[in-house]
């Protein structure tokens, strides 16, 4: 197998994942079927221009994800970018998104701090019961 087929196949399987992971958490993310981006290509840009990422799906299954254009993904990569934000909307944890660029815990830690983005060690479940403990 050559390092393309791999990557694709590795994407691939992230990809599902993450869409897996939003519609069991009840998180919002745009989707576009193929068939409609064919016909109104503006229904994708729409999401876009409002900085939000969109899966495409085939037969409401996902087959591709875009990302709106800004400086992160050029200064720190795609991989890293689609980290942060599954981070960022409570779909994945610091450890996993530290897991899934293949770096230390605390090297994640530090990328959030270099992009301002608040971070916190625990996940949202544990803080909540943690609090409910207290209050």
């Amino acid at each position: 197998m050559t390092v393309s087929i791999v990557t694709h196949i590795f994407f691939k399987s992230i990809l599902a994942i993450i869409f897996l992971q939003i519609v069991a958490k009840g998180k919002e993310m745009q989707t576009v079927a193929i068939r409609d981006l064919k016909n109104n290509p503006s229904s994708m840009t729409k999401y876009l221009d409002e900085g939000s990422s969109v899966f495409v799906t085939r037969h409401g299954k996902p087959i591709g994800i875009t990302l709106p254009l800004n400086d992160d993904i050029f200064s720190i990569g795609v991989k890293k970018t689609v980290a942060i934000e599954l981070y960022k909307m409570e779909i994945i944890s610091l450890g996993k998104m530290a897991e899934m660029l293949e770096i230390p815990k605390k090297e994640a830690m530090s990328l959030l701090n270099s992009l301002n983005i608040t971070w916190i060690e625990d996940d949202i479940e544990s803080i909540k019961a943690e609090a409910s403990r207290w209050l």
